[in-house]
């Protein structure tokens, strides 16, 4: 498996069909079995978002899975239940109230096996609803195999965890997990996986459209 895709769900029943479309509509998805697998995390939710889920893996249960937590977690500890079920060679987040592009998790696998390099990370820019804004968190500045001066940088400005693919024995071999039931767990978790990681790239295109919702 290339990427697996982990989603933490609470109580999104009026966004769950989007965000299952969004992502069965990546190329990765659909070129090839062992491209994605979709991990979604439902945690402790009160509508009907279980139940959608559990119609989702209907489609394709090889490749799709469905874990229910009884007891609310935040979206760090989803997260965490989903890494230690991910066997793709990449992690990758998305929220489900959010879209991407097709070509998003193709386009970062590309990048991070280019050559054989297997990167650490791979971002790409995040297009803000709200503002009509784009932005990118890493840039040819920041960049490439990391040292000091590129960690301190990026550390200025972490970004989301969404917007990235990870690759999944950097992120397990050095233990790197979200704090739960806290908010802004995503900065704890980016913070380091800057310092560890070892090399970084980027794709200079926004394919993460965040709706805050």
């Amino acid at each position: 498996m290339k990427v697996s895709v982990i989603v933490p769900v609470y109580n999104a029943q009026a966004y769950l069909e989007e965000c299952f479309r969004s992502l069965t509509e990546q190329t990765l998805w659909n070129k090839e079995e062992e491209g994605m697998e979709l991990i979604f995390v439902n945690d402790a939710s009160e509508d009907d978002s279980l139940e959608m889920l559990r119609h989702f893996r209907m489609i394709a249960p090889d490749r799709i899975t469905v874990i229910n937590l009884e007891e609310n977690h935040g979206p760090g500890g989803a997260r965490n239940a989903g890494i230690s079920v991910a066997k793709g060679d990449y992690i990758a987040f998305m929220d489900s109230d959010d879209l991407i592009q097709p070509e998003m998790y193709e386009r970062l696998y590309d990048t991070a096996v280019m050559e054989n390099n297997m990167t650490d990370v791979v971002d790409s820019g995040v297009a803000n609803e709200a503002d009509g804004t784009v932005r990118f968190y890493t840039t040819k500045e920041t960049a490439g195999n990391s040292d000091a001066r590129k960690k301190s940088l990026q550390l200025l400005n972490v970004g989301y965890v969404w917007s990235r693919i990870y690759r999944r024995n950097f992120i397990c071999e050095n233990h790197i997990v979200f704090r739960e039931n806290a908010v802004m767990e995503d900065q704890d978790f980016l913070s380091e996986v800057i310092v560890r990681a070892e090399n970084t790239s980027f794709v200079e295109e926004a394919f993460y459209f965040y709706r805050n919702i």
